[in-house]
Order: structure tokens, then C-alpha cells, then sequence
């Protein structure tokens, strides 16, 4: 139920914005919920106020704290998503790489879902965008990370779809992902 209302990437980001701050005022109680938090939080972070969208998953796993049995997979993931997009942003290398590894440590823990694996094409961008800057052993790791990333997402794949009738989206990522570094292997 609650995963299903979970913001697509697209869509109008002002009017969900709107749509949570409203909220907030006119139900206060939403604001125990570290969903609510979760959900604002990633309607900030597709307007790419990383700055704001930080702050506000840091008041979700703040509520999430007080709720013992509550599951921050989900904002866990948010987080490695705002840290990736974070890494993409930087201009320092080494700081950038750091943001790529904090991001790397939580998605390769977590459990195989679309959510996790969604987050993949980000490291495509980061690759796209940052790889040749980094140092050489950075590269390397940067290597390492995406090939597990990529090992993961097929062992995905394969228990999702047993008779191979992989949606073509994921086949493109794949791909992408693997001839990234073929002609370096």
C-alpha cells in the first residue's frame, strides 16, 4: 500500500512540494511518520536541492529512531540515491568518490528490489560524468562497485523473470552497464 505511493522520478516535483507542505500543516500528526518524511524528502530531491532533501531525510530516519520496528530500507535507500547524485555534483574528485562509496556501502547491502536496482543508472551518470578525473585506484574500486552492482541486478533479474522475459529497460541497463568496462577487462 504505502510503498505503492512512493513518487515516481517524473512528474511536476513543485506541486508534490506543495502537496507536503500543505499536508504538514493541515494534518500535523503525518509528521510522526517517517514516511511522510521519506516521500517529502524525495519530492525535494528531484529538483535537485540535494542541501534541503538531506536535512529532511535526516528528520526521516530521526522519527524512524523513535519507532523501533520501523524499516528504514527505504529511506536507507534515499539516502545512497541523494549521495550518488551528490557524487555527481562534485567537482572534487576525491570528495566526490567519497560521496560514491558512501552511497556503494549501503545499496550493495540491500535486499534485491526495483528500488535498489533503480539507483544503478546513477552510477552510469557518475561514470559518465566523474570517472576520468578520478585516481587510479578509485577507478579501480569504481570498477569493482559497479560490477557488483551489475552481478546483483542479473541475480535480480534471473529470480524475477526464471523464463528470461526481462522487461527491455532492464536489459538496456545491463548492457550499459557491462560494455562500460568491457573493452578495459
Amino acid at each position: 500500500g504505502m510503498i505503492a505511493a512512493i513518487l515516481p522520478d517524473e512528474g511536476k516535483p513543485s506541486s508534490y512540494i506543495e502537496f507536503y507542505e500543505k499536508l504538514k500543516t493541515q494534518v500535523p500528526t503525518v509528521t510522526i511518520n517517517p514516511h511522510y518524511w521519506l516521500q517529502y524528502a524525495m519530492a525535494i530531491m528531484s529538483t535537485d536541492n540535494l542541501e534541503d532533501a538531506e536535512l529532511i531525510l535526516n528528520t526521516a530516519y530521526g522519527k524512524a529512531e523513535k519507532n523501533s520496528n520501523y524499516d528504514t530500507t527505504y529511506i536507507d535507500n534515499q539516502f545512497a540515491r541523494l549521495n550518488l547524485k551528490k557524487a555527481i555534483n562534485e567537482d572534487n574528485p576525491s570528495l566526490g568518490f567519497s560521496f560514491f562509496e558512501k552511497a556503494h556501502s549501503i545499496l550493495k547491502r540491500e535486499e534485491y528490489d526495483i528500488y535498489k536496482f533503480r539507483q544503478a543508472g546513477l552510477y552510469l551518470k557518475f561514470y559518465d560524468k566523474r570517472y576520468n578525473n578520478l585516481s587510479k585506484g578509485n577507478k579501480v574500486k569504481f570498477e569493482y562497485a559497479l560490477k557488483l552492482i551489475v552481478k546483483q541486478y542479473e541475480e535480480y533479474l534471473s529470480y524475477e523473470y526464471p523464463s528470461g522475459d526481462v522487461p527491455p529497460y532492464h536489459t538496456e541497463n545491463i548492457d550499459e552497464s557491462s560494455s562500460t568496462f568491457s573493452n578495459k577487462v
